[in-house]
């Protein structure tokens, strides 16, 4: 369910006065633009956070822009978490450009009903720049053999990539099997 203004207030409030919030977890669904923008504001002044977990259903690329540029100013996160109904291409640009930036990114997951061709090219193309990533989560359906094929090369190619998991991946599971000294998991 959305969240009303004042809690979202409270919410903020909470997040900036916390000194040593490690973790920042919020589920909801139907979370306006400018509640995002108020909530990833907070977030970028939470600079001990190791890990944003939003599982928030519906996110307009508005919202997804706010949450990457908290992502770029929390210098200690290690985790990014997100849930979508269906990954835009310019929402998964913003996230892929953020991941780059990102000074010490281990952990990417993302669960989506979908991710378009064009968005998994995107993430293909930065995976291998996220210098310190060490894991990678996607929990998708619909993702074709052909684009799954690029991510396997890409993983080939990131340095520090030790687990992925492919939930819901029902396609050509071989073409991961040159992901050397990389655990890949189908779940």
């Amino acid at each position: 369910c959305g969240i009303s203004d004042n809690a979202t207030k409270i919410v903020c409030g909470t997040i900036r006065n916390a000194q040593k919030l490690q973790s920042i977890s919020l589920s909801c669904w139907g979370l306006s633009d400018h509640a995002m923008t108020l909530i990833c504001g907070a977030v970028k002044h939470a600079s001990a956070s190791q890990s944003i977990h939003l599982s928030c259903w519906d996110l307009s690329d508005h919202s997804v822009k706010s949450v990457c540029e908290a992502m770029r100013n929390v210098s200690a996160l290690l985790g990014i978490s997100l849930c979508f109904d269906d990954i835009s291409d310019k929402a998964m640009k913003f996230l892929c450009d953020a991941s780059r930036e990102a000074q010490r990114l281990q952990s990417i997951d993302l669960s989506c009903w979908a991710i378009r061709n064009k968005a998994m090219r995107t993430l293909c193309e930065a995976t291998p720049h996220v210098a310190t990533l060490r894991s990678i989560s996607l929990s998708c359906g619909g993702i074709g053999d052909e684009p799954m094929k690029l991510f396997s090369e890409a993983i080939r190619h990131a340095p520090a990539l030790q687990s992925v998991s492919l939930y819901g991946f029902c396609g050509n599971q071989s073409m991961f099997d040159r992901a050397q000294g990389c655990q890949i998991r189908f779940e």
